[in-house]
């Protein structure tokens, strides 16, 4: 399973991604975004990961803006 991680605090990106590697090993992280640019940016060259952890207040904005702007058909599960 690909997951992206979409969270602008390092601290709290470290730690998802410590808890998704002790849950399951084989779960590998595509990416770790901090902004809503970088995850519009990346959403829109890369194909979309299985799974998306988005924190709701990024450094520009509230992640609910990268809806706008991309069509997401995999699920989100938002972390704060």
């Amino acid at each position: 399973m690909n997951v992206l991680v979409i969270e602008d605090e390092p601290l709290a990106a470290d730690r998802l991604k410590l808890l998704l590697s002790k849950y399951d090993n084989s779960i590998q992280i595509a990416d770790c975004l901090e902004s809503i640019e970088q995850t519009v940016h990346w959403l829109q060259t890369k194909p979309h990961p299985d799974l998306l952890l988005m924190d709701i207040q990024l450094s520009d904005g509230h992640s609910f803006e990268i809806f706008k702007q991309v069509t997401l058909n995999r699920p989100v599960i938002f972390t704060t």
